[in-house]
């Protein structure tokens, strides 16, 4: 449900703001600001040593004091709480679309579920093969990534040949594009893939700290 939202949220905002600035420096700040919100609320654990130890321990270790003490769900409670805190604003602050619609595509439904059910194919495969009884061998995660990487494989063969695709294969055509998407991939596996899920399981089995002590460790560290 979290990546759902995600899904939703994060294109449906581009666009909102893409259509209420015009091209300026305005635009240009609105999108950094729109950008920078993820790494700050990971590096916003450095600010910790301007603050009071009472301080500290109610910004860093609200995560491992959650997880310790209550549940490791209630980091999806707070998130639904501040999602539909966020949807309220949204209806309070967010000008209306005005904009009259002449002419509308076809939306490729196919196409969608069909890359849909291939990526999380595919991702169940690499997170659930390590777990499952005969790890790589097992006979559901072969199946779940061999229909993964059919489902992607008929996705792009899919939009080459609609006159309105999903994805237009047209965009590859741009350098800019390719290098900005290359870029965003690279950067994103190590800092979310690599960094963040690598880091914490460093300070759980290595050192065997608990939720509390990891959370810790992590902002220590930044």
């Amino acid at each position: 449900m979290q990546g759902l939202a995600c899904a939703g949220f994060i294109p449906a905002g581009i666009g909102i703001l893409a259509a209420l600035y015009s091209p300026s420096p305005r635009k240009n700040r609105v999108f950094a600001a729109f950008s920078a919100s993820q790494p700050l609320g990971g590096g916003i654990g450095s600010m910790y040593r301007s603050l009071s130890r009472s301080q500290v321990l109610m910004l860093i270790r609200t995560a491992g004091l959650l997880t310790t003490y209550a549940s490791w769900r209630w980091a999806f409670y707070l998130q639904a709480i501040m999602t539909a805190l966020f949807v309220i604003m949204v209806f309070m602050f967010v000008p209306n679309d005005s904009k009259q619609v002449t002419r509308r595509e076809p939306i490729d439904w196919f196409g969608a579920i069909l890359i849909s059910a291939g990526l999380c194919a595919i991702c169940f495969a690499l997170t659930d093969a390590e777990t499952s009884p005969k790890g790589w061998g097992t006979d559901y995660i072969i199946v779940a990534l061999v229909l993964g990487v059919v489902a992607c494989s008929l996705f792009v063969w899919l939009q080459c040949r609609l006159d309105y695709p999903l994805m237009p294969p047209s965009l590859w055509r741009y350098p800019q594009f390719s290098r900005v998407i290359s870029t965003y991939f690279l950067g994103f596996t190590a800092f979310s893939g690599v960094l963040i899920f690598s880091y914490t399981l460093m300070w759980q089995l290595v050192f065997g700290r608990n939720a509390i002590g990891v959370s810790y460790s992590i902002r220590h560290s930044s």
